[in-house]
């Protein structure tokens, strides 16, 4: 079977469309997820799929947060060309969510990305072994805002 080569400008626009899905998740009056129950539910979706744990990474962590700090100062959402993250990482994957007004919970996240093939691909990349998750909340677009970077490598 051949390989199917797709041009970096239809990746992002189909990535665009399957993360436009994501944009207003339903919020809930619960807490916010946090860095540990985000990884718990991954982990837990992945294991269901016979896949093994990823590992917290400080790398991609760093990663994560700088990057959803940086969209919600911008009002911005989206994709960027590169995860900041260590060299080492040579296999790199992204998924992104946002609210506005509650809080979605962590599981209400993996559940929204588990439904779409993009980032159900991700998530359930066998490859992946590290994760890292940034999270930030505050006003954009005078609205309050949460939003969640979750950042996967494989060395």
């Amino acid at each position: 079977m051949g390989r199917m080569h797709r041009s970096p400008r239809l990746i992002t626009l189909l990535l665009m469309v399957a993360f436009s899905s994501l944009a207003y998740l339903p919020a809930s009056a619960s807490a916010a997820p946090t860095t540990d129950s985000f990884v718990a539910k991954v982990n837990k979706a992945r294991a269901s799929h016979g896949l093994v744990k990823v590992k917290v990474s400080t790398s991609l962590n760093e990663s994560s947060r700088g990057y959803a700090r940086w969209m919600l100062r911008r009002s911005y959402f989206g994709h960027l060309s590169s995860i900041r993250a260590s060299h080492r990482f040579g296999l790199r994957g992204e998924v992104l969510a946002r609210t506005r007004g509650g809080d979605p919970t962590a599981g209400q996240i993996v559940r929204a990305w588990l439904n779409s093939p993009t980032h159900r691909a991700v998530l359930l990349n066998p490859r992946y072994r590290w994760v890292g998750v940034g999270l930030a909340q505050g006003q954009s677009e005078s609205q309050r805002t949460t939003l969640l970077v979750g950042h996967f490598g494989a060395r």
